[in-house]
């Protein structure tokens, strides 16, 4: 390799970056390297503006010490992609108004080196800047982006050159095991990531990124295919390391920060925080998937979608709040939109302070459902608002075997002025058993509330029902338990119903909904006591508050509803043996979960009795297995919590010290910053080292225990 200490084709280095001496203008093939560590008295190598640096095939510069500074540059290629400026331990660069062009890995940064990347463009590489993977996927190094602001990274014309010859940048930014870095820079100008294969791409590292636009990251559909592609932003890490992605935007109803892309934010085993991102002409706004034992926060977004606009998978357990998000559901194709999709396993929530979707806004235009829950355990959906904008067959919230959901406050609105003659629904239930539905109001859908399958042991109270050709119904195959005097209100028109039935005569006994018989108008005239009817406010409680003790006591309560599936006569229209073996299985979980004693003698003593020595009794030891498995142990959960803030506080820390070198007055005012950096990185790793002990300790437990059980 040509070295500057001997080379007599380029200028000499000099003592402090300095830009003094000549434009050069050099082709190089083959390997530069630039070690200043062994030569006296200097310590940095620059060009000065106007240079030019054509790069042979699989070219290179190797910085093994000092400091590379390239200012107004253009670094380019004589035919196919040049290789790389790879930067090494204790090296540093500062790329600065540049034109980096046609390389496989613009700048490769390794352990220990620094970055100052400002005002380029980075143009038809294969990744523009990149650290390499640890061998061990549980480590983490650091790589120093002490300022990356003001830069493009961009696919133009026909594409890369060879060996890549017609595709995208398979990133802008590649990063891996990295134990904290800033992208983005608050009051500077923006990054700009566009007609790329994937914007941002992290494995196992902290991140946070702001003030960074993301424009046309589509999903490659020719070949070669890569592993993943369309993502904005990816984030992956293992279930055994915690690492935490932030993402903040320029304001929900700011400049779109996302535009035109498969997938804004994808999260996979990571602490994700999106917030202020506005996000359009996506098909997936933020995506998370099997982050156990991590915390997720999506706040003040505004997403356009046409899958989904924020979406929760397999996850639990652990935390998310989703809130103050405004998302059009909006597919044009083929009207299967979903604003929020929620899809969760049933184990390991705690209670409901959890799991929170609240004050979100969905706007349904072309869309199948407004808020999805599936699954998933004491999900908490509260204070939020659905619209639709066509009069289609759709649901404003639609929950599927979501046990012990907490479902209030509500608004779902039909189009104004619908005629209401699609299957439009403002609640559609199936099968959520002991489930609260209180105080949610519907209007201008066919059906206010509609209920399907074994709901056993739902609440169903103070809701509002306005406009609808039908207000309640239950099909013949639903269940949703006894409902008594619980407060629930219609004020459409006369014409309308409360059904249970459809195909019954009105002289049918209802065993399951309500205690009287429901003929023509919803509620006929009883007289009870105000006290005696369920209120959302009251003079001491307002139900719509947004932090109140959840009431439960219906769950411990054996009435009619359940008798009837103990005592074996449950009868539905067409799945009564099915209903019946899944309402029992509830119930016995009941039961056994909240220690209830039935009354002796009972029907459900007897089936108790039973079902402790048949499948039932089998398969509710199984599921309380696993509830107990996947129930973190509640100190190590909080200070893994904990140190995850921790290490997000810090994250901002060092982002405010990026800010703070880029105001910065003088040279002392930059060395101090810099060595407060030091601390802040190094305070990162070991909070690193304690959130990952802790972690695997608890996914660890979880892993034997489930090969046990097994």
């Amino acid at each position: 390799p040509a070295r500057l200490s001997t080379s007599t084709l380029l200028l000499p280095p000099n003592a402090d970056c300095s830009l003094s001496g000549g434009t050069q203008i050099i082709r190089l093939s083959g390997v530069l390297e630039i070690d200043l560590d062994n030569l006296s008295g200097v310590s940095c190598y620059n060009f000065k503006p106007g240079s030019v640096i054509q790069m042979g095939a699989d070219a290179k510069i190797v910085v093994k010490g000092g400091a590379l500074q390239l200012n107004g540059v253009k670094i380019l290629s004589c035919t196919d992609l040049w290789d790389r400026i790879s930067v090494e331990d204790g090296a540093s660069i500062q790329v600065v108004e540049c034109l980096i062009q046609d390389a496989k890995y613009a700048i490769e940064a390794k352990d220990g080196a620094s970055l100052d990347i400002q005002l380029s463009i980075f143009r038809n590489n294969h990744i523009g800047i990149y650290t390499p993977a640890l061998t061990n996927p549980y480590l983490t190094q650091t790589v120093d982006m002490i300022q990356c602001y003001g830069n493009v990274f961009e696919t133009t014309g026909g594409g890369l050159k060879s060996p890549f010859e017609g595709q995208k940048g398979l990133a802008g930014i590649w990063l891996s095991n990295q134990n904290a870095m800033v992208i983005g820079l608050e009051d500077a100008v923006p990054n700009y990531f566009r007609n790329l294969q994937n914007g941002i791409a992290a494995f196992y590292s902290n991140v946070a990124v702001q003030n960074s636009v993301f424009i046309d990251i589509k999903e490659t559909t020719t070949t070669p295919l890569p592993v993943f592609s369309g993502m904005g932003i990816y984030a992956l890490s293992n279930p055994y390391v915690s690492r935490s992605l932030t993402v903040e935007g320029l304001g929900k109803f700011g400049p779109s920060v996302f535009a035109g892309c498969t997938v804004g934010v994808f999260a996979q085993s990571t602490h994700a925080t999106v917030e202020n991102c506005n996000m359009v002409d996506t098909r997936q706004g933020i995506a998370v998937s099997g982050s156990r034992l991590r915390r997720v926060k999506a706040l003040q977004n505004n997403i356009s979608a046409s899958e989904f606009g924020i979406g929760l998978f397999q996850n639990t357990p652990f935390k998310a709040t989703i809130g103050n998000n405004h998302i059009t559901a909006h597919d044009p194709v083929s009207g299967q939109a979903i604003g929020i999709r929620v899809e969760e396993n049933p184990y390991g929530v705690a209670n409901y302070s959890y799991y929170w979707l609240k004050n979100n806004m969905v706007v349904m235009d072309k869309a199948r459902e407004g808020i999805r829950l599936q699954g998933g355990r004491y999900v908490h959906a509260f204070m939020n608002t659905v619209e639709m904008v066509q009069d289609r067959n759709q649901d404003g919230m639609y929950l599927a075997g979501s046990a012990d959901a907490w479902v209030r406050c509500n608004a779902v609105s039909g189009m104004s002025g619908s005629a209401m003659s699609q299957m439009s629904r403002g609640i559609f239930g199936i099968g959520n058993p002991s489930t609260l539905i209180n105080c949610n109001s519907t209007d201008l859908t066919r059906f206010g509330l509609l209920f399907d399958g074994m709901g056993d042991n739902d609440a169903v109270k103070g809701n509002m029902m306005y406009t609808h050709a039908v207000g309640l119904q239950v099909f013949p195959n639903g269940a949703i338990g006894i409902q008594n005097q619980n407060g629930n209100q219609w004020y459409g028109p006369l014409l309308s119903q409360f059904i249970v039935d459809a195909n019954a005569s009105s002289g049918q006994a209802y065993d399951f909904l309500p205690e009287w018989e429901a003929e023509g108008q919803w509620f006929d005239d009883i007289d009870v006591a105000n006290e005696d009817i369920y209120s959302c406010i009251t003079t001491s409680e307002n139900e719509c508050a947004e932090f109140i003790t959840f009431s439960g006591n219906f769950k411990t309560q054996i009435d009619e509803a359940d008798h009837a599936l103990t005592s074996g006569v449950f009868v539905s229209q067409d799945y009564s043996e099915a209903l019946t073996w899944t309402g029992r299985r509830h119930l016995y979980r009941r039961i056994d979960e909240f220690t209830i004693v039935p009354e002796t003698g009972s029907p459900a003593e007897g089936f108790v009795y039973a079902a402790g020595n048949n499948a039932i009794g089998d398969f509710s030891s199984v599921e309380s297995n696993l509830r107990e498995l996947l129930k973190p142990n509640a100190s190590r959960e909080a200070s893994i919590y904990n140190t995850q803030e921790i290490t997000e506080v810090m994250l901002d820390e060092l982002a405010t010290n990026s800010q703070s070198l880029f105001k910065a007055a003088s040279a002392n005012d930059s060395l101090d910053l810099l060595d407060e950096r030091i601390a802040i990185l190094t305070e990162i790793t070991d909070n690193n080292s304690y959130t990952d002990a802790l972690v695997s300790i608890s996914q660890g437990n979880i892993d034997y225990g489930i090969s046990a059980l097994v």
